[in-house]
């Protein structure tokens, strides 16, 4: 036909309509109107060396078409300025292995809308050259395989509309060249398998929407401002996007879906995202969702939506995150139901959130969010969640965990604003680790209602952190962290079975306070400038150490403190120096030990203006309290008021104090029970104050360590008491005064060098004996009186 028409209209034809070798040109017209072209014969309509070109037509409407295939062409004869318009008719094959239409086209277009049908058989639009503007839709049909397909993905098209509504497809092949302005949905239909091919997809779409198969594919594609959806849709087998890139605010997305396994792999950059939103993941697969992309400046969600595996892992990540990428977690469960036994050591071997282990998947300014989450594992060694973190930071808000372990590693030397809130979770294990010489600043870690054997957290060189644990049960707990400041830092209503640790470098300027809380060992490695940490209302059911720290223009407060132990020492206090003002204040506590000392200080020396603080607390032991060398140093405090100190035996010490050049003010409101008394310095000390006031022991001793020690303004007073024997060697002292009354002290014994301007005197007193030896007395009394 050139510039003609042929019209079979009415036509009933029980053979094929065999077109060979004539082509249609020059705006020329082919119609089947209104016919009926039924055979059992290979073809129902069949075109081979026809051309259908420049500017012409091929028309069906209001037709039936029916044969092993039904309509057929050899070749491509659908070629450039040609048009196939199909309406109202019937495609009908006689098996599925064969065609309702088969078209081969190098360049021209369809025009097949809706009211169509299609039935048995398979459809397939083939074209070698690219075509625009073309519409198929595939409407109340059923067939087996439907193809729409550019023999390369480098065909540059436009303006493409392929729809599947209300119907039934086994295999759905959709390959649209590089394309711009297309539309590809598939409605209400049951595809058992939907794969997407293409180059670039720009400003175009791919729906799935109330669908019903086993896999939805997307494959080698890079997508521009474009969107690939499945709507309340369900593939039972997988959800699979892999692709070459997504661009400039693309959006990918599963929302109100259910899938089995859910690949992303390829790129996400410019804004692009991929959200699973109020989706349901359910796999016997390894991975429920996997994740293997590399993302800069794009969003990869799950909200609102269920992901579970059977088998190992709910989502695994193995991508690399740049720019201002968000990885967000929300209002989600990631469940793995897998139950073998696996290691507690990385790599995860299992978990319900993993990320790749062998780098840091977290770059420049990524953000892994993570908000109101279920995270459920089955054995300890799995992980509920494990992520490496280098320049990006990770928000973590109260989401919860069954099971398993928490692994957060921060690889880079510095980063900031990281939070991490767990909260009303039952777990194997916490790990947050950052290396003591990496920087940062503005983390908050805020552990809430956690049961947990083992909790470590590295918080490395820190400032302005938060750190928290709450009403939780842990069995090991271990802080560890650079220089630290203007921190805050709190332990609450939370019970510690077994070790709780803080192990800092120093802490300066900050809030520190446990409270509320049990433990069996409190391990406190730190050193506290500037500031007031507080222990209060806390019972230790083994021992409390401060060690390997010290403060430093601080006040360290035990408060209300209940240490009740067995073991060697309730209170052991070593390296732990005392400097430029601090204050160590036990007060309103109760240390006792069946052992050996209730506390113990050694290489902790008391200078420099601090104080060592003691009221209101009850001290019992072998030994009450016991310094192992001279820790009360010059410039140094014992202070100790109401309180009681009580030793096992007669042949320990209730005090023990060793000083070299420090002072004690203990007054007459505190108590002594059985055991001795030492107060040895082995260089001067002025203005000391010990009374012993209604107490009874064994032996005490006030003594300077050489009679040439020149001290001044001693007072020690043995009040209503009962001593065996008393020790009084004040070195060579000036306005000292010394005085027993009201007591039984079988022995005393003075020895000083100079006395001057000084007292010595005992009044009804019961003993003995009464020495004084080598002593020089100006300006002095030594008297006993009712004695």
């Amino acid at each position: 036909l050139r510039s003609s028409r042929i019209q079979l209209v009415d036509t009933k034809n029980t053979n094929t309509i065999y077109i060979q070798s004539f082509p249609f040109t020059a705006g020329s017209s082919f119609e089947i109107l209104n016919s009926s072209i039924i055979t059992t014969t290979s073809y129902a309509v069949y075109l081979t060396s026809s051309i259908i070109s420049d500017g012409s037509r091929f028309v069906v409407e209001d037709t039936t078409v029916k044969g092993l295939n039904a309509f057929y062409t050899n070749g491509y004869q659908l070629n450039a300025g040609g048009l196939l318009y199909v309406r109202r008719s019937n495609f009908i094959a006689s098996s599925a292995s064969y065609y309702t239409m088969y078209v081969y086209g190098s360049g021209g277009q369809i025009d097949h809308d809706g009211s169509n049908r299609h039935t048995t058989g398979d459809i397939k639009l083939y074209f070698n050259a690219p075509t625009n503007d073309n519409l198929f839709v595939l409407n109340q049909s059923s067939v087996d395989y439907v193809y729409y397909q550019q023999t390369s993905a480098a065909h540059v098209t436009k303006n493409v509309t392929v729809l599947i509504l209300d119907s039934t497809v086994d295999y759905l092949y959709l390959e649209p060249g590089s394309t711009t302005d297309t539309h590809m949905r598939v409605e209400g239909s049951s595809v058992v398998r939907t794969t997407w091919t293409s180059g670039t997809m720009t400003n175009s779409t791919l729906t799935a929407s109330y669908v019903t198969g086993t896999h939805w594919y997307m494959y080698g594609t890079t997508i521009k401002d474009s969107t690939a959806a499945i709507l309340d849709s369900t593939f039972s087998i997988a959800y699979y996007v892999s692709l070459s890139d997504a661009q400039d605010g693309s959006l990918i997305v599963s929302n109100r879906s259910t899938t089995g396994y859910s690949y992303l792999l390829g790129k996400q950059t410019g804004r692009a995202s991929y959200i699973l939103d109020q989706a349901t993941v359910s796999t016997t697969n390894t991975y429920a969702v996997y994740n293997n992309a590399v993302y800069r400046d794009a969003l990869f969600e799950i909200r609102r939506s269920t992901i579970q595996s059977s088998s190992k892992f709910a989502v695994y990540t193995n991508a690399q995150i740049y720019g201002t990428s968000l990885h967000r977690y929300v209002d989600s469960t990631l469940r793995t139901t897998y139950t073998s036994t696996t290691s507690s050591t990385y790599p995860p071997s299992q978990g319900a959130l993993c990320y790749y282990y062998t780098y840091s998947q977290f770059n420049d300014q990524s953000v892994l969010e993570i908000d109101n989450n279920e995270m459920i594992v089955v054995p300890n060694g799995a992980y509920g969640l494990y992520v490496r973190i280098k320049g990006g930071r990770i928000q973590h808000t109260t989401s919860r965990y069954t099971k398993g372990q928490i692994a957060i590693f921060h690889d880079a030397t510095s980063n900031a604003d990281n939070v991490v809130v767990v909260e009303d979770s039952d777990l194997y294990q916490i790990q947050v680790y950052r290396a003591n010489t990496h920087v940062t600043s503005g983390d908050t870690m805020v552990l809430r209602r956690v049961t947990a054997p083992y909790v470590n957290l590295y918080m490395g060189k820190s400032n302005n952190t938060a750190l928290g644990i709450e009403a939780s049960t842990i069995t090991n707990l271990n802080v560890y962290g650079g220089a630290t400041g203007n921190a805050t830092m709190w332990m609450s209503h939370t019970t510690v079975t077994s070790t709780a640790r803080y192990d800092l470098d120093s802490i300066d300027s900050s809030l520190f306070d446990v409270h509320d809380s049990t433990m069996r060992y409190l391990y406190i490695y730190t050193k506290f400038l500037r500031m007031k940490p507080t222990i209060r209302s806390v019972l230790v059911t083994y021992t409390m150490y401060l060690t390997s720290g010290g403060l430093q223009s601080a006040q360290l407060v035990l408060w209300n403190v209940t240490i009740t132990t067995t073991y060697s020492y309730g209170l052991y206090i070593t390296s732990f120096p005392l400097v430029v003002g601090s204050s160590l204040e036990i007060l309103n506590s109760d240390i006792k030990t069946t052992s050996s000392y209730a506390v113990y200080l050694t290489s902790s020396i008391i200078s420099d203006g601090s104080r060592f603080v003691v009221e209101d607390t009850t001290m019992k032991g072998l030994n009450a309290f016991y310094t192992n060398g001279y820790q009360l140093n010059a410039g140094g405090l014992l202070y100790v008021r109401r309180s009681n100190f009580i030793a096992s035996s007669a042949s320990y010490y209730t005090m023990y104090v060793y000083g070299s050049g420090g002072q004690i003010d203990h007054d007459g409101s505190n108590r002594h029970t059985t055991g001795d008394i030492k107060l040895y310095f082995n260089a001067p000390t002025n203005d000391n104050l010990f009374v012993l006031n209604q107490s009874s022991v064994d032996y005490v001793f006030y003594q300077q360590t050489s009679t040439a020690h020149v001290t001044k303004n001693v007072t020690v007073l043995i009040l209503d008491s009962t001593v065996d024997y008393l020790y009084l060697e004040p070195g060579s002292t000036t306005d000292t005064h010394m005085r027993v009354e009201g007591s039984s002290v079988v022995r005393t014994t003075w020895t000083s060098g100079t006395m001057t301007n000084s007292t010595l005197t005992a009044s009804y007193v019961t003993g003995t004996h009464w020495y004084m030896y080598g002593t020089t007395i100006k300006d002095s009394t030594a008297a006993i009186l009712d004695s």
